[in-house]
């Protein structure tokens, strides 16, 4: 599996945002992301738009990992 940053965009409230998720291919990543923004705002493709996906290097994801690894919870 790669990382993929998905930018998307508000058109209710005209703001983006990106989703770093992890998955086979771009459209894999589309589909993941579309699922994660029903999941945590309660709406999907009809208030978000996807701008863009595209993969994120492995150095970059590696740092992610290590990150979320070694991250305390206050």
């Amino acid at each position: 599996m790669k990382s993929y940053n998905v930018h998307v965009y508000n058109t209710r409230d005209n703001f983006h945002d990106y989703y770093m998720v992890r998955a086979n291919d771009p459209v894999d990543a589309r589909g993941v992301a579309v699922q994660r923004l029903i999941d945590e705002t309660g709406e999907g493709l009809d208030v978000w738009e996807i701008i863009d996906v595209s993969e994120v290097p492995d150095w970059v994801a590696k740092c992610g990992d290590a990150i979320r690894e070694n991250a305390v919870e206050w």
